[in-house]
């Protein structure tokens, strides 16, 4: 028995120590084992799984569909005139087929893009447009007009308004682009209607020019006109 204040023998020292690193490292080890069973559970919580269609033959496809305007002249110009008076005036015809895969169809517009001389004759020259059928074969280029019957009541056609015919009016006024184009109507359709829908349809154009009477010498202009389908 040890009085009080008496120094412990080391033998009793050494034992108390070894009971407290027991003590410690059973407490590391649970919480080893601990942390081992968070980590497992974390690891195998869920399922992740994939399934592919269409990765071997036959595969998912897509295309885009088709809009194709095509003229009988191969884009040869319809006018060349030179030398005229003032005055003077004349028509040439023209047929634009329209052929689309697409479903819906396409509204079609017309608008024109001046390229003036070095003195311009756009703002005295007056270009109108009517629609209509033609006998003659598409494909023989026929300029002339003379199996052309024209379509509809002579409704002016606008942007918002699909019409049959254009109105007189002068190149420089023109619309240049689709957004503000002349909407053109199916062949026979009317007044109201842009869309095209059947495919393929042949629509046939007779343009008219009119030299104003006050027009100056030694003017001129080139017209280029674009028929543009903007699929639905």
């Amino acid at each position: 028995m040890h009085r009080v204040g008496a120094r412990q023998p080391a033998a009793d020292r050494a034992r108390r120590r070894l009971r407290r690193d027991s003590r410690a490292a059973l407490a590391l080890v649970a919480l080893a084992l601990a942390v081992a069973a968070s980590g497992a559970a974390s690891t195998y919580s869920g399922f992740v799984v994939t399934m592919t269609n269409g990765a071997a033959s036959p595969f998912n496809r897509l295309s885009t569909g088709t809009v194709v305007l095509q003229d009988n002249e191969s884009s040869t110009a319809m006018f060349t005139v030179a030398d005229a008076n003032a005055g003077a005036s004349g028509s040439a015809c023209i047929g634009v087929r329209f052929t689309a895969t697409v479903p819906g169809g396409a509204d079609v517009y017309l608008y024109g893009s001046a390229a003036p001389g070095p003195r311009s004759l756009g703002p005295y020259l007056a270009l109108s447009v009517r629609d209509g059928t033609d006998s003659a074969p598409f494909a023989d280029g026929d300029l002339s007009c003379s199996h052309f019957t024209g379509n509809g009541s002579g409704a002016l056609a606008t942007h918002a308004t699909a019409g049959n015919v254009v109105a007189p009016t002068t190149v420089d006024a023109w619309p240049t682009s689709g957004a503000t184009g002349f909407a053109l109507a199916d062949t026979g359709r009317g007044v109201g209607s842009r869309t095209w829908t059947s495919s393929p349809t042949t629509v046939w154009y007779r343009f008219t020019y009119r030299v104003a009477a006050d027009a100056p010498a030694g003017a001129s202009v080139g017209v280029a006109l674009t028929w543009e389908a903007d699929s639905l």
